[in-house]
């Protein structure tokens, strides 16, 4: 029995790629002084600030697509930098809510552009497939997605 993975398994290759990637991202976000967890939590919650409702640690975790625990951890520090603010939630004084301090929205906003040319050089490499890719990803982790499959026709579930 081989005890090591193959070096072509599908497993090998995505761990292999998830390391290059997450590399990628910390070099592109060293300037910024927070890693990619922070930076997709600062980005949802301005995103999930612009809609209804207060923003919960529960709700931004789903949103961002972490567990709880990481989105806590992560939270504390943000909120010891005060790039976020923790308020007590009128309706439960044992919950708090989420806010984006002024300086973390800047940093979103320092940050999105080099997380945005991160991903396009990093995934340059796929081409047109860039698209069914992510798909194919989104279906590991039960997204279901809409892909365009040709000019003129409509989405199709993929």
């Amino acid at each position: 029995m081989n005890e090591f993975p193959a070096r072509d398994a599908a497993g090998t290759l995505l761990w292999q790629a998830a390391n290059a990637w997450q590399l990628r991202l910390r070099r592109a976000l060293a300037p910024t002084g927070v890693n990619f967890v922070q930076y997709a939590l600062l980005a949802g919650l301005a995103e999930l600030a612009r809609q209804a409702g207060d923003v919960t640690q529960v709700r931004l975790a789903r949103h961002v697509g972490t567990d709880a625990m990481t989105a806590s951890q992560a939270l504390r520090g943000l909120a010891r930098r005060r790039l976020i603010a923790r308020p007590v939630l009128a309706a439960d004084p044992r919950a708090r809510a989420l806010e984006l301090a002024p300086q973390g929205a800047a940093l979103v906003a320092t940050a999105a552009p080099l997380v945005a040319a991160a991903e396009a050089q990093f995934f340059a490499g796929l081409g047109p497939e860039r698209a069914q890719f992510a798909v194919a990803l989104g279906r590991l982790i039960g997204i279901r997605t809409r892909v365009r499959v040709a000019a003129g026709q409509r989405d199709a579930p993929a």
